[in-house]
């Protein structure tokens, strides 16, 4: 599959998609300091590791994060298209599960899933063709910022029966 939107760069994508995961999670995480650490490790697209485990006294003896705490770092990173690749179960012990995740490049529509997080907007790819498209609405903020990586927007209207779709085709 061919990647979308080629020119936008990015390291100005993921310093916008931080920065609105900073201020939508940061209420919703166990620790802000943890949150902040792992944000700076997705603009520099490290890898990430986490030790977590399900035992509430294991968390308690040895410092190890809970499962739900787990879940919400995951949760984070995978809107930062990232994608789990590692997990190894220690069975025996603490039943503490080691989880790593890598930053997708390859990922075809990568770019596209971060534009619709940061703007709230559905872009969507045209069945058999490889235009893309954002449905119905399209704001300024939007319009401005695929300017500036070259892209221009042309309107058209897609009738389904009675039905009639406003389409903004992005094109280069």
């Amino acid at each position: 599959m061919k990647k979308m939107l080629i020119n936008v760069d990015d390291k100005v994508l993921l310093k916008m998609a931080t920065e609105k995961a900073w201020n939508e999670f940061k209420d919703k995480v166990e620790s802000e300091k943890k949150l902040k650490q792992l944000l700076k490790s997705v603009l520099q697209k490290e890898k990430v590791f986490f030790t977590y485990t399900w035992r509430i006294n294991d968390c308690r003896t040895y410092g190890t994060m809970y499962g739900d705490n787990f879940k919400d770092y995951a949760d984070v990173l995978k809107i930062l298209n990232y994608t789990q690749n590692y997990e190894s179960y220690d069975s025996k012990w603490t039943k503490e599960v080691d989880a790593g995740f890598i930053f997708d490049d390859d990922y075809w529509l990568g770019k596209v899933s971060l534009v619709n997080y940061i703007f709230g907007t559905v872009i969507e790819k045209e069945y058999g063709v490889e235009f893309i498209y954002i449905k119905n609405k399209i704001s300024d903020k939007i319009k401005k910022f695929l300017s500036k990586f070259g892209y221009s927007l042309y309107k058209k209207y897609v009738k389904y029966g009675n039905d009639k779709e406003k389409r903004f085709y992005i094109v280069a």
